[in-house]
């Protein structure tokens, strides 16, 4: 008679596994698409509900209004714009993020990096190297459902892009003149659009010592010791780094979010109506507006107003704060 055995005893208990890491592993290699890592990376830095997307930009300009014309605003609800490079196991990862206001910009871009940093690894398999993160907008006026009313934008200058536009057609323009002057004198023999021979043989008459060849080589020298005068000028800061606990995480804030939070924490002053902020490399301006009439009241808001944008820099844990310069003006009217 056969004697049924007994069954074995199965174990509840699973066996935990490290997930593998992308790149190549002993079975083989892994590859991961850099777009999936960023969907994976911007859903973790909405995760936060102190940071979202900021205000779309053309031409290095916030567009007052772009929610309602379809395009990506700020909104605190919305995945921000981000970008991820992967080098075989490991990302680097890119986030301009709105952050809601009062907020501790240090702390929510931590949170971030932490966020960002945990999701790659846990659902990816991959090590974020680095994570730059840059706070590109300020949610002042968000009420829930988190939604914001762009303020009017500063002016900024625009000089370097209308010239590297104009640089560009000219260079297209001079190229297909020569494309089409070389056809023709392939074809015809003889110039199509520009009469260039006789440029031609004029240079061949004229020799490096004359007066024309010396007086246009002084002016291209000009023209040329301007240009490098220029480009060796240093540059306006757009960007104000922030301090961070960890190396490999660059955050920093845009001119424009920290001129919003000045401007907020001086209209945060009972008696001030209204405040405008201008800020430079090293210096910050802000004029605000006093709600009662005459100097002698305006002029007792200047500690109180220079006290509360000293306490929001020293929030924001800035590694080079802009000095402030406070004005307190009476109202006109």
């Amino acid at each position: 008679m056969a004697v049924a055995q007994p069954p074995r005893p199965v174990s509840t208990v699973a066996e935990v596994r490290p997930a593998p890491l992308a790149g190549r592993t002993e079975l083989g290699r892994i590859s991961i698409a850099d777009t999936v890592v960023t969907k994976i990376a911007a859903r973790a830095a909405a995760e936060n509900p102190d940071a979202g997307a900021a205000v779309a930009r053309v031409l290095g300009r916030a567009v007052p209004g772009a929610g309602q014309l379809g395009v990506r605003g700020t909104d605190l609800s919305a995945l921000p714009k981000t970008s991820v490079q992967v080098d075989g196991s490991k990302a680097f990862v890119t986030v301009e993020i709105a952050v809601r206001w009062p907020a501790s910009v240090p702390e929510v871009t931590g949170q971030v990096r932490h966020q960002v940093r945990d999701r790659v690894r846990e659902l990816a398999g991959l090590e974020v190297d680095e994570v730059h993160i840059v706070v590109a907008d300020l949610a002042t006026d968000i009420i829930p459902p988190p939604r914001v009313r762009l303020r009017r934008e500063p002016r900024m200058r625009l000089l370097n892009r209308p010239l590297a536009f104009i640089l560009a057609t000219a260079l297209i323009a001079g190229s297909v003149v020569v494309i089409a002057e070389v056809i023709g004198f392939a074809v015809h023999r003889s110039p199509l659009l520009v009469h260039w021979s006789s440029w031609y043989h004029w240079a061949q008459k004229t020799g490096w010592d004359a007066l024309v060849t010396r007086v246009w080589s002084a002016i291209l020298i000009v023209i040329g010791v301007l240009l490098l005068a220029l480009e060796l000028k240093p540059r306006r800061a757009t960007r104000l780094p922030l301090r961070s606990a960890d190396d490999a995480t660059d955050a920093a804030l845009t001119r424009r979010s920290l001129a919003g939070m000045l401007r907020a924490a001086a209209t945060g002053v009972d008696g001030i109506s209204s405040a405008t902020v201008k800020v430079r490399r090293r210096r910050a301006r802000i004029t605000a507006a006093s709600a009662a009439r005459g100097r002698p009241a305006a002029s007792a808001l200047t500690d109180p107003v220079t006290q509360a944008l000293r306490d929001r820099l020293d929030r924001l844990d800035l590694r080079h704060p802009p000095r402030l310069k406070v004005h307190v003006v009476p109202r006109s009217r």
